[in-house]
This record gives C-alpha cells, structure tokens and sequence, in this order.
C-alpha cells in the first residue's frame, strides 16, 4: 500500500481501523507475558513527513491506556515505530526485558528518556549494521542530540548492538544512572568502544588499500600486454586483478576486527588511551604480510604490493604502490 497525497485521508480511516482492532485484541489478554512489536518499516503507514499524526491521537490514546493494564507483561520488543513515528507506547509496571530493534526519532527518545521504566533489568537495543563495521561513510553515524540524563534507574543488564542513529550520551546517560549493571554489560560496553576505534582505523588502512588497487590498475595493463591483446582486454585484466588484490585485503581486515576491538576495549578498560594513528603505522607492516602470505594471493593474477611499481614514465602515477600504501607520501 503505497502513500498518495490523494489516498491519505482513507490511508488514516484504514491505521485508525488497525489500531482499534489492536486495542481489542489487547484489551482481550490480560495474562500476556511477551509482546513482540514487527510494524511499518517502509511507510506503510502515512508518517506526515515525519511529524506527528492528529488524526489517530485518540486510537493512541486508547491503545496506550489498554496497555498498561497488561500488568503479566515482563517482555517488550520494538522492530519500527508504532503506528506514528513519535508515539511512544509507555509500558507497564512489572516489565523486566525490554529491546529495541529499530532506529527510532529524537522525539521518541526524549519520551523515552523520561520514563522510569518501575522495574526493568534488562535493555537490549539493537540497531545494526551489515558488518562488523562500515566503511568510510558508515563509520560514525551517530546522531547530533543528546539526551543529557535518563529516568531509568534500576537496570542490571544493558547493551547496544550497532551504531547507527542512536543519541551521543544514551550510552553514558544509563551507565550514570544505573549503577548495578553486571560486569558483563561494562565488558560489552568496553568491546564495543574498542569496536569503534578498530572501525576507524580499518577505514584508513582501507583508504589506503584502494587508492594502491587504483595504482595497480593503471600499472598492469603494461605487465599483461602479449602483442594479441586489444586495449579493452588489458584494462579487464588489469580490473580484475586490482579487485581480487583490493577484496583480499578487505577480507584480511574484517578477520582481524573482532581481535582488534577486544584488545582496543580492554585497553581502554584500564584507562589508557589509544593513538588512531600509531595503530595504524603499527598494522599496515602486519597486514601487508598477511597479505602477501594469504592463499588467495598466489592465484596468478595478484600482485604483491611490496614489488608492483608505476611503469616509468606515467606523469600521473609518481608513486610505487607500496609507497601510496605504507604512506610516505600518502595524506588521509
């Protein structure tokens, strides 16, 4: 059901008619113990460009009050908004687990921020990514708000999963006011961070990595020539092999990733700091090895990044590919 500017009054009759059917159905199962919330992730539900709907505030209203009569529930799972974008459905008193599966908008962080949440031990919120971390523009997307403090005070479990569009302090706002967390949340917490500086460093040791596949590409069409090749077929060779050296290199870094992040997070468990740049110097030598040292390098048509240089000659290409990759003259 796709949204129309000519089909929205009907579209609201229709999440109007889908709330109240909810309400009854809950309003029906007072002995309710888990409650998994699977909705609208690709607008099919009008979200009025992201404000808030009056035209179902009263089905809210309503579904919100049938739902904190549901004094059995000790489980609440979140995959997407519910029904408007900003409406934050309060739970019960008694509720002990309680996980978010989706990111949510800052008006319904601040809501949630407020709540006190009598009762809950444990928050999962699972926002995450495709890999273990992203990429270039992937790396550091959280959010620009804050949320300065948060009401919930009796947690003993807490972890984030991911990094996308969550508040700066949400990790810092519990962890302040929840002082009983177990020592495997603060060890998560700790693996995580780690993760972050492992994601950044990766990301410049990939910039690194694909900016020598670049200068490899140029340089390989010259080793191929035979006399039988024509000029598209060089430049396909040379593609292929500077791909095949550019996704072994990527598969070497996501291999190290979660070793890295565990030796980050302790380190910063104990208080010491860690030097981006220092990291960095310190594993392109390690990788490089591992690199040369792989399997997959010894197909044919790889490289090495030690020996590959611009053929002589190339005004554009001054550098040898090792000097762009153990950055003598490379700026990021």
């Amino acid at each position: 059901m796709a949204l129309g500017k000519n089909n929205a009054p009907m579209r609201i009759l229709k999440v109007q008619s889908k709330i109240n059917q909810l309400t009854g159905v809950l309003s029906r199962m007072v002995n309710l113990q888990r409650f998994f919330w699977n909705c609208a992730r690709y607008k099919r539900y009008p979200d009025n460009n992201g404000s808030s709907i009056p035209e179902i505030s009263e089905q809210l209203e309503n579904i919100q009050r049938v739902f904190l009569e549901l004094r059995c529930l000790y489980s609440l799972v979140i995959d997407g908004f519910i029904f408007d974008p900003h409406f934050f459905l309060r739970p019960p008193k008694g509720l002990r687990e309680f996980r978010i599966l989706w990111a949510m908008r800052q008006e319904w962080w601040k809501q949630f921020a407020k709540h006190p949440f009598v009762g809950l031990r444990s928050l999962f919120i699972h926002v995450e990514t495709d890999q273990f971390f992203d990429l270039a523009e992937d790396v550091c997307s959280d959010n620009s708000f804050t949320l300065g403090c948060v009401s919930v005070s009796g947690l003993r479990t807490f972890k984030i999963f991911g990094r996308s569009k969550l508040p700066i302090d949400l990790e810092d706002c519990i962890v302040r006011n929840n002082p009983n967390l177990d020592e495997d949340s603060f060890r998560h917490m700790c693996y995580r961070r780690g993760a972050s500086i492992a994601a950044k460093c990766f990301w410049k040791i990939d910039s690194r990595a694909l900016a020598a596949a670049k200068i490899l590409w140029s340089s390989l069409p010259g080793q191929y020539a035979t006399g039988d090749d024509t000029a598209d077929s060089l430049n396909s060779k040379a593609a292929k092999a500077a791909y095949k050296s550019l996704n072994i290199m990527r598969r070497l870094l996501n291999g190290m990733a979660p070793q890295c992040a565990e030796t980050f997070g302790n380190s910063l468990k104990r208080g010491h700091q860690v030097n981006i740049e220092d990291i960095v110097k310190e594993w392109i030598p390690k990788l490089v090895k591992m690199y040369e040292e792989d399997p997959g390098h010894n197909a044919g048509d790889v490289i090495t990044i030690r020996d590959a240089q611009v053929p002589p000659g190339n005004p554009n290409l001054s550098e040898g590919i090792a000097d762009v990759f153990y950055g003598s003259n490379y700026y990021y």
